[in-house]
């Protein structure tokens, strides 16, 4: 169904005929990991100190789901230079078989002082990404499947090590406040504010790596 979709409707849709359309996807279960490979090889080269980090930037509990994953912006690349392709492209979309929920994601690892800009892009991207769909008569039919309608920015933060237990100091209520704010780990485990896309009620998540996004 999602190859018949993104291969020729939806293109046919925005009055384009693309042989040879590519669409990368896999189906996952359980408790899975994503990153952004080509992204986060370019940061190792940039910022050697990084080289031990796990290339991963969201965790996924899939819980009893079985979860198709579509490599998104690689398969709207294909289209640049024509208005399929318009406007932001998020990094992945993601469904579930039994129709629960439906998912536009974006990955980003951002330090502190980069990242309100960077959820301000994201937002926009995993907008228009789900917009794209919602514009045409059959990309609206495929989201209206969906109880749950969701778009996610997985964020991470290089400066945090993923591994660390943040323990309060007794006593240092000042220390502790600078902690919680810092440190996506001290944080909550989701951030959610309920929007409109084209219509349709979503919620926009951010999830800060290492919690583990419950499907």
């Amino acid at each position: 169904m999602i190859e018949t979709l993104l291969k020729d409707d939806l293109p046919h849709a925005y009055g384009l005929t693309r042989p040879n359309v590519t669409l990368n996807y896999s189906d996952k279960k359980g408790t899975f990991e994503l990153g952004d490979q080509v992204a986060c090889r370019n940061c190792k080269q940039n910022f050697p100190e990084r080289n031990g980090c796990n290339e991963n930037t969201m965790k996924v509990d899939a819980a009893d789901n079985t979860i198709t994953i579509v490599e998104y912006e690689d398969y709207i690349n294909q289209f640049n230079g024509k208005n399929y392709a318009n406007g932001g492209r998020c990094d992945l979309l993601m469904f579930d078989a039994d129709n629960h929920k439906v998912i536009f994601c974006d990955l980003g690892c951002y330090s502190e002082k980069h990242v309100e800009k960077k959820r301000i892009k994201s937002h926009q991207q995993v907008c228009d990404s789900m917009a794209r769909f919602l514009r045409k008569p059959c990309g609206k039919t495929f989201i209206d499947q969906f109880n749950e309608k969701v778009l996610i920015f997985g964020r991470r933060d290089p400066a945090v090590d993923p591994n660390e237990v943040y323990a309060p100091e007794r006593g240092n209520v000042k220390g502790n406040m600078q902690v919680f704010l810092k440190n996506p780990i001290s944080m909550p485990k989701y951030v959610i504010s309920s929007e409109v896309v084209e219509g349709e009620n979503v919620n926009f998540v951010i999830v800060n790596y290492p919690e583990t996004y419950v499907w």
